[in-house]
């Protein structure tokens, strides 16, 4: 689903609400109404908007949407430009041991990525306990190392969900 023409169609439908349009109220290039129409259908089974379709009855084109009328948004398709207007911004915050901070672009929405003083505790809190143990020195090595090598090998992949779900949040 295009998701820019969907806003476009939608914000379109919101602007003249309640009075409902048709399939030729929309600005479509010449040759590209048939594939406009489909998309429309596609809007309504996806529950966005209400729409009556107009089928062709003639052997050429028996089956083909001729025409798309009555079309209005809907609850649904409301909520969808409420959802996109909302989630212009999003703040992870993400407990590292090297402090990483910084601001990163996805298609226009910003991903701010701060250190969580909290989880920098905790785990600074863990290595302190490791090293002032009864264990000797070659078992403190290891686990401070295992934990240190976990946060490492656990970071880029949290790091790599994150960003895997804002691409397709958007």
């Amino acid at each position: 689903m295009d998701k820019e023409r969907t806003r476009k169609v939608l914000q379109k439908l919101i602007d003249v609400f309640p009075i409902p349009l048709n399939a030729h109220s929309f600005d479509v290039p010449n040759g590209k109404e048939q594939e406009f129409r489909n998309f429309l259908i596609e809007l309504k089974q996806r529950g966005f908007i209400e729409a009556t379709p107009s089928f062709g009855n003639m052997r050429e084109n028996r089956g083909m949407i001729l025409d798309v009328f009555g079309i209005e948004i809907t609850k649904e398709g409301r909520e969808f430009m409420d959802e996109r207007n909302e989630q212009s911004s999003q703040v992870f915050n993400i407990g590292v041991l090297n402090n990483a901070s910084g601001t990163l672009n996805f298609a226009g929405r910003d991903i701010n990525i701060t250190n969580n003083e909290d989880a920098d505790k905790i785990i600074q809190h863990l290595l302190e306990v490791i090293e002032k143990s009864n264990l000797p020195a070659e078992k403190k090595k290891g686990l401070t190392d295992s934990v240190k090598s976990m946060i490492a090998a656990v970071t880029p992949n949290v790091l790599a969900g994150l960003f895997v779900e804002a691409v397709k949040a958007v």
